[in-house]
């Protein structure tokens, strides 16, 4: 097989299928050039062989792949290290309503949550799928009983502090969102621009983000609380009233106060988990004399639940939550397009 020793030094052009790629970096960019297993021939001119692609757009394209990747290097991992780790499965029946990522309302019947979490010495890293069964509110109807969506999240942390109770963390976390079946979106993209009054929110498929995590927890007795806050690098979220947003930033808590029993030996706690998103101003410069962080508050989440452990590692809990727009909706004055509900089940730790 005849190979090119170089894309500017040496033009040449290839024919015959099948073909397969090869890979050449040249002044930071990128070039995806066609390679056949047959003959070649000499004299033709390379633009005509290879597609420019940025190196932006490669390590977007890598850093999409992070869900994929440190799940495997986390399951890869034990083999190594000696780890701690930490199984959890929760099954859920749901009454409410969810933002699906391609703009349709999920009313999920069913839910199944997966969770692992691993440490070694000051480093931590977890993974998180849920897939959701049920009802979807969609362009074309309201169809009925079928797969809804697989919610995937990932991260991985470094203890810049850490002691026998408390501990805080900075690393990467990277979540990725895929639809279970092809839903016509609920809303069109007329009335995408009718919402945007405050600024212009543009409807993407991109179900990919990723970014920077600081993260503190503290554990004692009766608590076990944590404090986390994201930078978006990339990526969209669907709001409450199904339009698309491009997060700035995220700041959420997950506490949990056990009433009865403690962290070693649990009997029945109360739960609260809140989240609040701050968006990026699409055509804005990050920092602005008007703005501040050119963005506006978007998004506020709560869920309260309480749980009974049966034994340590088997729980039952219920919680109620609600998403809630922050300045958005089909109102100017009032709010409205709430995402609610209330959901049940049993979850198990192994």
């Amino acid at each position: 097989m005849l190979m090119p020793s170089g894309i500017a030094s040496s033009e040449r052009r290839y024919s015959n299928e099948p073909i397969s790629h090869s890979t050449y970096l040249t002044n930071y960019n990128m070039y995806l050039c066609l390679r056949h297993k047959k003959r070649v021939i000499p004299d033709a001119p390379s633009s005509k062989l290879c597609a420019k692609i940025s190196l932006r757009d490669i390590i977007i394209a890598m850093l999409k792949r992070l869900t994929i990747v440190i799940p495997c290097m986390l399951f890869i991992a034990p083999t190594i290290y000696a780890l701690e780790i930490k199984n959890q499965i929760d099954v859920n029946s749901f009454s409410g309503r969810l933002a699906g990522i391609r703009s349709v309302t999920l009313k999920p019947n069913l839910s199944l949550d997966y969770k692992l979490n691993l440490s070694y010495d000051k480093w931590f890293g977890s993974f998180q799928a849920v897939a959701y069964y049920g009802s979807a509110i969609t362009g074309a109807g309201t169809l009925k009983n079928r797969p809804l969506e697989l919610d995937m999240y990932t991260d991985i942390s470094y203890a810049i502090y850490k002691d026998s109770n408390s501990r805080i963390n900075i690393g990467a976390f990277a979540e990725d969102y895929q639809s279970l079946k092809p839903f016509k979106p609920q809303i069109t993209s007329s009335q995408v621009v009718q919402y945007a009054d405050e600024e212009s929110e543009i409807p993407s498929n991109d179900n990919y983000n990723f970014g920077i995590l600081l993260k503190t927890a503290y554990s004692y007795k009766k608590i076990s609380a944590s404090l986390y806050s994201k930078v978006y690098f990339y990526g969209n979220r669907i709001a409450p009233n199904l339009i698309p947003y491009a997060p700035l930033l995220s700041i959420g808590t997950k506490d949990e106060v056990f009433l009865i029993g403690d962290i070693s030996n649990p009997k029945f706690s109360l739960c609260v988990n809140m989240d609040f998103y701050f968006q990026r101003k699409y055509g804005n410069k990050f920092f602005t004399s008007h703005d501040g962080l050119a963005g506006t508050k978007r998004e506020f989440d709560i869920s309260i639940g309480m749980k009974y452990y049966f034994t340590k590692n088997l729980d039952f809990h219920v919680y109620t939550y609600g998403y809630n727009n922050l300045n958005r909706g089909r109102s100017s004055t009032l709010p409205s397009d709430f995402k609610d509900g209330v959901y049940a089940g049993f979850g198990y730790i192994f």
